[in-house]
């Protein structure tokens, strides 16, 4: 089995399991609460699924792409005349799978700031919450000007067959600060429920639900590091 197969395997199962965790979600409240009680993080779960669907597809296109041309970084950079074409359309699949995943990260955090909000409403604890948020809103505009600016001067060198420098094909200085910023705001997001677990007198049934959401902080903190490629070949 090649790279490419195996990505294809390795994205249906993880497509499939968020499938399934977002239904069930949305299921359950529909039951209990109709369509119109949905509330704004069940739409939002709905948008990241459908960015996600966006990854998920451009991201095995990609792939496709530049096994059928080159499979690797130092091979992208002496790319053959018969495969430019192949490595233009792999190279703008990949510029549209890291919106995907730029997008999906980022809307998974929002719903989470919409929870921590609930959880702490006419507590003092919510102001931290608040500082949280705008931090997370300021994450996903750094990460699109660092999409946009950072991947490759100009931007239309992430599809050239002649790309005017490294950076176009490693986009080492953008994912670098990518990460750093979105590993910097998950640790924020992982101390703050903590630290309300902690300090407040909830029953146990609301320590449950608030130990989940922090389950899913673990979740998206994990996101960076196991989606950040070392270059635009998505493998």
């Amino acid at each position: 089995m090649n790279e490419t197969q195996h990505l294809i395997i390795e994205s249906a199962i993880w497509y499939s399991i968020g499938i399934v965790l977002v239904g069930l979600r949305l299921g359950g409240q529909a039951r209990r609460y109709g369509i119109q009680g949905l509330k704004p993080e069940d739409y939002g779960m709905m948008l990241a699924m459908l960015f996600y669907t966006l990854f998920v597809i451009n991201n095995v296109a990609a792939a496709v792409c530049f096994s059928v041309g080159v499979d690797s970084t130092e091979g992208l950079a002496e790319i053959a005349d018969n495969s430019a074409n192949l490595y233009t359309e792999g190279s703008k699949f990949a510029l549209i799978a890291e919106q995907g995943t730029i997008n999906t990260l980022y809307l998974v955090k929002g719903c989470m700031m919409v929870l921590y909000h609930r959880l702490t409403e006419g507590r003092r604890a919510q102001i931290a919450a608040k500082i949280l948020s705008g931090y997370t809103l300021l994450g996903w505009v750094v990460n699109q000007f660092a999409y946009f600016l950072m991947t490759c001067r100009p931007f239309s060198g992430n599809w050239s067959p002649d790309p005017p420098s490294e950076q176009c094909i490693s986009w080492q200085n953008y994912l670098i600060l990518q990460a750093a910023f979105n590993i910097s705001g998950d640790c924020a997001m992982l101390v703050f429920p903590i630290r309300l677990f902690i300090q407040t007198s909830y029953p146990l049934k609301q320590k449950i639900y608030l130990s989940s959401v922090f389950s899913l902080g673990i979740f998206v903190a994990s996101i960076p590091s196991n989606t950040i490629p070392s270059s635009k070949i998505p493998y």
